[in-house]
């Protein structure tokens, strides 16, 4: 390990998860129960928007409704997105001014209640929440705060909103007691990250990484391109598997040399990109990470390993 302060951050997530694992999910349980019926509106930025998103894939995969999560420009730009869904807002700090001015909005259009989950009891945006009628609160306080990309802060919050609709689809949830329970491929995640080490010395070097992936798994996808695109470490394009075979493979005939692939699969796209990657040039770096599906393990499972990743 280098000893960036990032890395050690990262030596922070099995304690992070297991405080997501023992903290009290029982009003958050019920909020995502009493939405069963609706679709929702998750909303958040940065780290807060991958867990907006997993949100939202949690909820159509157990619900069946289809569920957005837009960022607080999109609410504050077309603020009727809030009107007739629950709104759930997520934010670490609850301290950037356009959170504050979508739970504002949010709570003038909405006829339902609008939920906020934050990491900090004191902050800009729980002085808002503590003023307004229908807010319904959800703080699960982090001790140690996060650096410029989000790590422990973004664990935690999937943690607790997997668990939650883990507890209530119990038959399909299976939570490892630690971190090292996590599966990637039938690998543990350092199992996985020591045979992707040989990619990473071909791809860094060319500058430019096309991340392809199954629809399940798109909160795993764009917080890979998040982390890679805010820190400069490569030019990221996202892509599913079906949009890529559309035209976006002709990046491997005119600039091959600029391009490496990480493809995120699950058992449904398995034969899908094995065939897919026999058509590949076999001067590409390509390297797979394969999930179980889309079930929250599946998701935390390649959330931890793309944070490793980037390290």
């Amino acid at each position: 390990m280098s000893g960036t302060y990032y890395d050690g951050e990262l030596a922070e997530l099995g304690n992070t998860f297991f405080a997501a694992m023992s903290a009290n999910i029982e009003p958050l349980k019920l909020a995502i129960a009493s939405a069963a019926e609706s679709s929702i509106i998750g909303v958040g930025s940065g780290g807060s928007f991958t867990v907006a998103s997993l949100l939202c894939n949690f909820h159509e995969l157990y619900t069946g409704r289809v569920s957005r999560p837009p960022t607080p420009l999109e609410i504050i730009c077309n603020p009727t997105l809030a009107a007739s869904s629950p709104v759930f807002m997520i934010s670490a700090e609850g301290k950037n001014p356009d959170i504050i001015e979508v739970l504002e909005r949010a709570r003038r259009h909405s006829s339902r209640t609008v939920h906020v989950v934050t990491n900090r009891g004191s902050s800009p945006l729980m002085e808002h929440v503590r003023e307004l009628p229908e807010v319904t609160p959800h703080v699960f306080e982090l001790a140690k705060k996060d650096g410029y990309l989000a790590t422990n802060s973004l664990l935690l919050d999937a943690v607790l909103i997997a668990r939650a609709y883990g507890a209530l689809h119990s038959e399909a949830v299976q939570f490892p007691e630690s971190l090292d329970g996590l599966r990637i491929g039938g690998h543990s995640v350092q199992e996985w990250l020591a045979g992707a080490q040989a990619f990473v010395r071909q791809a860094v070097p060319r500058k430019g990484l096309i991340i392809v992936f199954s629809p399940l798994l798109r909160p795993v996808a764009a917080d890979l391109e998040s982390k890679l695109s805010e820190s400069a470490l490569l030019y990221t394009q996202l892509a599913d598997i079906r949009s890529f075979a559309h035209g976006r493979h002709l990046w491997l005939a005119e600039r091959a040399q600029d391009c490496a692939i990480l493809a995120l699969v699950e058992p449904g796209v398995d034969r899908l990109w094995a065939r897919m990657q026999e058509l590949l040039p076999s001067d590409v770096p390509v390297c797979t990470m394969p999930l179980g599906g889309g079930r929250p393990q599946d998701l935390l499972a390649g959330l931890v390993a793309q944070m490793r990743l980037v390290s």
